[in-house]
């Protein structure tokens, strides 16, 4: 047993160096970088949907489902993305794999149980070009972006009577973004560069309420509340300007630079204000057979705040995203067939992300598929698949058609159970 745990704490710890993963798309330059889906496979391959709980699965968005948990489980999972990225005038396309939670879990009483883990929260990844012609003399910037906001969290589920639980989970994000931004001019031998890095960090919480409940002798009902207050990270800032040559090759060769008083301006520590957030879900299913469901989450982004750097702030609305999805199981116990053990999962997505660009509504629209192969025991492995799109072409927008594929392993076991020796 210590040495499982020696393991998975080992395992925490390394992934929390590499959570930083590339988004690879043009909209990570606003704000703190593009939001990750911070969940479990088994609930991205529905949709996003995170009503339902079990005795042997985990859920990230919902820690009042925890109570549930009844078997130690260890869950990891990664993703790659693939992006065809539109414009009126051209076409481009990006790929990257990524790392998506570790995670573990575990019951300490009846009704009670906890988790904790590491997920990314935000990516940033960008390399934009901007060539105005109409300038004399003509003006080429270059935009570019690199790292992102990691999350180390703890969650707690508690079932305060048979059918009615509640949850919390405590989150500390941390992580490092820097930015640069650079200006030539035809003609001229030099250029200009700024660069800027910002370290986050900050705490910030959720809490989780659940109901589960028979409807009849075989239809079940679950329902579940989310609430994440407002939230304030501290930003400590570096900015430097310089000089620079850009060769032939795109190369750029420092010739002089110097550091910006960001504390004379009042900017060498700021703040992100992350808004309030909000999720209502129903569901009804057969245990062991199907479950169907649908989940509506708000975000009061038109609150967001980020003091620096003062170029990528965005203009932000209200986001909101609707979820439907379910999973059903052939035969669970079946003996004769592999295949009609296995969880087969679907959903669909539609979400207005918060963020203007050009003063429309970036909106995301997705659908999801997936399997869930059994490994024994109360083990399994899932593979799924999104297809989406995310923005759009008009007022000179960018639209991403993007493919995402997901896989995570999801280990259940006993592990404090003593063994007997007769």
């Amino acid at each position: 047993m210590i040495k499982k745990i020696f393991v998975v704490v080992a395992m925490l710890a390394l992934t929390a160096g590499f959570a930083q993963d590339a988004s690879v798309s043009p909209y990570s330059y606003f704000g703190t970088g593009d939001l990750r889906f911070k969940g479990m496979v088994e609930n991205r391959m529905m949709g996003g949907v995170s009503v339902f709980a079990d005795s042997v699965h985990m859920n990230i968005k919902n820690p009042a489902a925890l109570s549930k948990l009844r078997l130690t489980n260890f869950s990891v999972a990664v993703s790659n993305r693939y992006l065809s990225l539109e414009t009126e005038e051209t076409t481009e396309s990006a790929g990257q794999v990524n790392f998506d939670y570790l995670t573990l879990g575990f019951p300490l009483a009846r009704r009670l149980a906890v988790q904790f883990g590491v997920l990314p929260f935000s990516s940033t990844d960008y390399n934009l070009r901007s060539l105005n012609q109409d300038n004399d003399p003509i003006e080429l910037n270059r935009f570019s972006g690199n790292g992102g906001i990691n999350k180390v969290f703890f969650s707690a589920g508690w079932g305060l009577t048979r059918n009615i639980s509640i949850g919390a989970t405590v989150n500390y994000n941390f992580g490092t973004i820097e930015r640069t931004a650079s200006r030539q001019l035809d003609g001229v031998q030099y250029a200009s560069r700024e660069s800027s890095v910002s370290e986050y960090n900050g705490w910030d919480y959720n809490l989780a309420l659940h109901y589960q409940g028979k409807l009849s002798e075989n239809l079940q009902l679950q329902t579940a509340f989310t609430f994440a207050p407002e939230a304030n990270l501290t930003s400590e800032n570096f900015t430097e300007i310089s000089t620079i040559f850009v060769n032939a090759s795109g190369n750029e060769q420092v010739r002089e630079r110097f550091e910006v008083d960001l504390e004379a301006a009042g900017l060498d520590n700021t703040k992100v204000n992350r808004p309030y957030s909000y999720s209502a879900a129903l569901g009804i299913g057969k245990p062991y057979t199907w479950f169907v469901g649908g989940q509506y989450e708000f975000t009061k982004s038109s609150d967001f705040v980020l003091e620096y750097p003062l170029n990528v702030l965005g203009t932000y609305e209200d986001g909101q995203l609707i979820s439907v999805g379910g999973f059903w199981i052939p035969d669970y116990d079946s003996l004769t067939s592999y295949w009609k053990r296995a969880t087969y999962r679907l959903g669909v997505k539609t979400e207005d992300t918060g963020l203007l660009v050009n003063g429309n509504s970036l909106r995301d629209f997705g659908m999801t598929l997936g399997v869930g192969l059994p490994l024994g025991g109360f083990s399994d492995a899932n593979i799924g698949v999104e297809l989406g799109r995310r923005g759009e072409l008009s007022n000179g927008g960018i639209q991403e058609n993007y493919i995402n594929v997901f896989i995570s392993l999801s280990l259940s076991d006993r592990w404090f159970v003593k063994s007997l020796i007769r």
